[in-house]
């Protein structure tokens, strides 16, 4: 099941022009991650959710400010945030499910990249 999700994670298809697969599942993880595992304490401490959450706040505040009707910044900035807070969830199911996670997730990254070559 983790490697569905991975793959799902590294290449979901388009549905909407502003909503794919990997959204889909990255929001549910991010969503698990924050809500069910308390993951927001320990992710306030990583400096790149510290940036991309700025990042975020900036691109509302530019948006807002000068009145521009492309919200484009918004979305990419919030995408990078929640596909950062899903990666982190994954990797936490990868430790609570496999002794080796590393080899494991490296594994299933390779056979992700290696299917959607085919």
């Amino acid at each position: 099941m983790l490697f569905i999700i991975t793959f799902f994670l590294i290449f979901g298809w388009k549905i909407t022009s502003l909503l794919d697969i990997s959204a889909i599942v990255a929001s549910i993880l991010t969503t698990q991650y924050v809500f069910c595992h308390k993951g927001w304490k320990e992710a306030a401490k990583n400096s790149s959710v510290i940036a991309l959450t700025i990042l975020s706040i900036y691109s509302i505040v530019l948006v807002l400010s000068t009145g521009i009707t492309d919200i484009q910044p918004i979305l990419r900035a919030i995408r990078a945030l929640i596909m950062l807070l899903g990666s982190f969830n994954l990797y936490n199911l990868y430790v609570k499910y496999y002794r080796k996670p590393i080899y494991k997730l490296s594994t299933h990254i390779f056979i992700s990249i290696l299917l959607h070559s085919l």
